[in-house]
C-alpha cells in the first residue's frame, strides 16, 4: 500500500495490540497442567488462529508471528526501517543454506519466509554465486563464508554482515529512536564477546575478531576490557550515554557471573527504549513496539511449554515428599 502515513499505521497497530495476551490469560497459561492445556487456552483466545497454526505451542507461535510479520510489512510507512528487524531471519537462512552445502543435505525446507531477502532470490544467488542483487556486505560475507569450514567462523561472518547492513542503513535513513536501539544491540554484541572471551581465557587477538566497530561504547576503552577481571570491567565497558545502565548490569555480573543474565538485561534495556515511544502517533515506535512485544510473548510461550514438557514438571507431589 503506497503512501501510508504514520498516524494511519499507528492507528491500525493500536487495534492489533488487543491481540496481546493479557494478565488473566497468562495466569491461566501458568496454571495449565501441560502443553495441551496451554494450547486450549491459546485457542480460546484466538492465538495462532489460522487453520494451519499447528498442534504444538511452538507451531502456534510460528503461525501467530507469521501473521504479525504480514501485518507489519503491509502497514509500514518506511519498509527500510522495519526491515532492519528482519535481517536476523536472513542471517538464519544464509547459515542454513551454507550448512546444507557443507553437509551435502537439502536444508531449504528449514528456511524462514519472513526475511528481507526473498528465499528464491537467496537460493539463486548462492547457487549461481552471483551476489550483486543482495546487500553488499551480505553478498561479500556469503562469498567469503563458502570458503570456510569452521561453523563458528561462518556464523560470525554472516552475523557481522547483517550488523553492517543495519548500521549502514541507519546512516542512510536517519532515525534517532532506531539508532539508539541498535547502538544498544551493537554494544550487547561487544560486551558479550568480551565477557565470554575473558571467561574462556581467549587471547586478545581472538576476542578482537568478535568485536563490532559500532555502538555507543568508547572503542578504545572497550578494547582495554579484554583480559580484565570481572570487577574491573565496569571501568571500561560503562562508557557512553548508557553507562549508568551498563554499570549496574556489569556490577550484577561481577557478583553472579551469569552471562545469559547480562544478555537478557541488555535485551530488556533495548526494548525499553522502543517501549517508551509506543504512543508516538507520528513515529515508528508503536509499530516496532508491537513487533517486539509479540516476539517476546512468543518466546515466553515457548519457554513455558518447554518447562511443562520437562520431566521435572511431571513430578507429583507424592514424589516430591519422598
Amino acid at each position: 500500500m503506497a503512501g501510508i502515513s504514520y498516524p494511519f499505521a499507528v492507528g491500525r497497530i493500536k487495534g492489533l495490540e488487543n491481540k496481546l495476551l493479557d494478565e488473566n490469560v497468562w495466569q491461566r497459561l501458568s496454571d495449565a497442567k501441560d502443553e495441551s492445556a496451554m494450547i486450549q487456552v491459546l485457542k480460546e483466545n484466538n492465538y495462532g488462529s489460522a487453520e494451519d497454526s499447528g498442534h504444538t505451542v511452538n507451531e502456534m507461535v510460528a503461525s501467530e508471528l507469521n501473521e504479525v510479520n504480514s501485518d507489519i510489512k503491509s502497514l509500514s510507512p518506511d519498509p527500510v526501517l522495519t526491515n532492519l528487524f528482519y535481517y536476523s531471519e536472513d542471517a538464519y537462512n544464509i547459515k542454513m543454506l551454507i550448512k546444507g552445502i557443507l553437509i551435502r543435505k537439502d536444508t531449504k525446507s528449514f528456511l524462514h519466509t519472513s526475511g528481507v531477502i526473498h528465499i528464491d532470490q537467496l537460493i539463486e544467488a548462492i547457487s549461481d554465486e552471483k551476489y550483486n542483487e543482495l546487500p553488499s556486505a551480505i553478498g561479500k560475507a556469503i562469498k567469503a563464508a563458502l570458503d570456510l569450514e569452521d561453523p563458528f567462523e561462518i556464523s560470525q561472518k554472516i552475523d557481522f554482515a547483517v550488523l553492517t547492513t543495519i548500521r549502514d542503513a541507519l546512516k542512510m535513513h536517519q532515525n534517532a529512536l532506531l539508532k539508539q536501539y541498535f547502538n544498544i544491540i551493537f554494544d550487547k554484541v561487544n560486551i558479550l564477546a568480551i565477557l565470554r572471551g575473558n571467561a574462556l581465557q581467549w587471547n586478545s587477538e581472538k576476542i578482537n575478531l568478535l568485536l563490532f566497530d559500532s555502538g555507543s561504547l568508547d572503542q578504545t576503552e572497550m578494547h582495554k576490557a579484554i583480559g580484565q577481571t570481572e570487577d574491573q570491567l565496569c571501568a571500561y565497558l560503562s562508557t557512553g550515554p548508557n553507562r549508568t545502565v551498563y554499570r549496574k548490569i556489569l556490577d550484577d555480573y561481577s557478583k553472579r557471573h551469569i552471562i545469559s543474565e547480562v544478555e537478557s538485561q541488555l535485551d530488556d534495556f533495548a526494548f525499553s527504549i522502543i517501549h517508551e515511544e509506543k504512543n508516538d502517533s507520528f513515529g515508528i515506535g508503536p509499530i516496532i513496539n508491537y513487533l517486539l512485544e509479540k516476539r517476546r510473548e512468543g518466546s515466553s510461550l515457548r519457554v513455558m511449554a518447554a518447562q511443562k514438557n520437562s520431566p521435572a514438571n511431571n513430578t507429583t507431589e507424592k514424589d516430591m515428599l519422598r
